[in-house]
C-alpha cells in the first residue's frame, strides 16, 4: 500500500507541477503566443518584476474591468520588454524596447509608459518579440486552441490523465493491487 501511495504521490507531482492552470494561447496578427493574465490588482501590480527571464514566445496579459488609462512602470524588472495596448482585441498602440531600470531606479522607477488611446488590456512580451513578428497598431488579437504539433509536455501529460485515472483506479481495487506491488 506504501508503494502505492508513493506512485501517486509521484505521478500527482509530475503532472501538476509541469501544468500552469493560467496559462492561455493568443495570436497577435497571426503570431502565437502563450500567456499568463493578469485579472487582480495585485497580479497586476506584480507583472513581471523579480522575474529573471521570459520564454521567447511567452507574454502576460494585464485585463482590465474597464477602458481607460493605465500605466506600466517597470518596478524590479531585469529584462526590457515590449508593450502592446490592446482595446477591444485590437493592437492601438505599442511601446517599444521599455528599458528595464537602472539600479537607482529598480525598487522605484520613475518612468511610467502610457498608451495614446485609452485601453482594455496590456500585453507584456520579451524586447524584439513585435519587430520580429511584424505586429502593428490594428492587428487583432483572437484566442486560440494549438495544434498537436505545439502542445507542450505538460499539456502531452494533460492529456493522459484520463489513463492515469483509470490506472490508479486499479491500482487501488482489491484485485489489482498485487500487479503494482
Amino acid at each position: 500500500m506504501k508503494r502505492a501511495l508513493i506512485f501517486l504521490f509521484i505521478l500527482a507531482t509530475i503532472i501538476f507541477w509541469r501544468f500552469k492552470p493560467n496559462s492561455n494561447y493568443i495570436t497577435v496578427g497571426g503570431a502565437r503566443l502563450r500567456i499568463e493574465t493578469a485579472e487582480i490588482e495585485a497580479k497586476r501590480t506584480q507583472g513581471l518584476s523579480d522575474r529573471k527571464t521570459l520564454c521567447s514566445n511567452c507574454g502576460l496579459l494585464f485585463i482590465f474591468d474597464k477602458t481607460g488609462g493605465y500605466g506600466i512602470w517597470m518596478r524590479r524588472m531585469h529584462f526590457d520588454i515590449d508593450i502592446l495596448w490592446l482595446a477591444d482585441n485590437k493592437v492601438v498602440d505599442i511601446t517599444y524596447a521599455a528599458k528595464k531600470p537602472s539600479k537607482e531606479e529598480f525598487d522605484f522607477p520613475k518612468t511610467i509608459y502610457h498608451s495614446k488611446l485609452p485601453v482594455d488590456k496590456i500585453l507584456e512580451v520579451n524586447a524584439g518579440w513585435v519587430e520580429k513578428n511584424k505586429i502593428k497598431i490594428g492587428d487583432i488579437i483572437s484566442h486560440y486552441r494549438p495544434g498537436r504539433e505545439e502542445v507542450g509536455d505538460s499539456e502531452r501529460w494533460l492529456k493522459r490523465l484520463p489513463f492515469f485515472t483509470f490506472l490508479l483506479s486499479n491500482l487501488f481495487s482489491r484485485s489489482s493491487l498485487f500487479v503494482f506491488l
